[in-house]
């Protein structure tokens, strides 16, 4: 799937490299040809989810923080919907806990400190993120986080994007409210208290092999 775009150019931005896949696109590593800027180019590949694009678009380009990736532009090429973004330079928490395990308690303090202020700057702007999770927060050498994908997040100017009695977040991190379609700025916090016993430990507090199984946990409260 990623193969015909590799040398594609998108806005002066030639695509050097695949980086992964998400929801509703793929993203690329890009040079801009005349500035030399390296960025990270997300294709639509989901015509259905255009609209859920253009609000990411929308949100990232509204919020400018030291710990919140940014936005450069918002595309279409050749009628294909695309972001052209800050690329970030490091690992993303999940491979970090997967490589590492449990991770040093100094480094979580800092690494928690940062994305809680990126997410404190949102929710100051009225904009819940909806998916805190490890694999949407990279770190670098440095130990400098930065806060990613902004797919499902929502804010006051948001249309209604999601069909009644559809549950939008990944299941391990979601507060129980959000099972019930219900969403707040509190939900992000329960999302950090998740990241930060996950990092802490090494392991999810709330598990299972499917869905509702793990839905039933949260719910309940029933961790280790």
């Amino acid at each position: 799937m990623q193969e015909p775009l590799i040398h594609r150019t998108i806005r002066g931005y030639q695509l050097t490299q695949w980086l992964g896949a998400g929801g509703m696109g793929e993203v690329y590593m890009a040079q801009h040809q005349t500035t030399r800027r390296t960025a990270a180019v997300k294709v639509l590949y989901r015509a259905d989810q255009a609209a859920r694009f253009r609000n990411e678009a929308y949100i990232q380009a509204s919020v400018q923080h030291p710990h919140i990736a940014a936005l450069y532009e918002y595309v279409i090429e050749d009628g294909t919907p695309c972001i052209i973004m800050e690329y970030v330079e490091g690992i993303t928490l999940e491979k970090l806990i997967k490589r590492q395990g449990r991770l040093p308690e100094s480094f979580v303090w800092k690494v928690l400190a940062q994305v809680a202020t990126a997410v404190a700057h949102l929710h100051q702007k009225g904009i819940i993120h909806r998916d805190l999770k490890p694999g949407n927060v990279k770190v670098n050498k440095d130990s400098f986080a930065k806060l990613l994908d902004f797919g499902i997040a929502k804010s006051a100017y948001t249309p209604k994007l999601t069909q009644e009695g559809y549950i939008v977040g990944t299941a391990h991190y979601m507060a129980p409210e959000q099972f019930q379609g219900k969403v707040s700025m509190q939900s992000d916090c329960w999302a950090l208290g998740v990241l930060l016993y996950e990092m802490l430990t090494g392991y999810l507090p709330f598990n299972g092999r499917t869905e509702t199984e793990i839905r039933v946990k949260i719910e309940k409260g029933d961790y280790t």
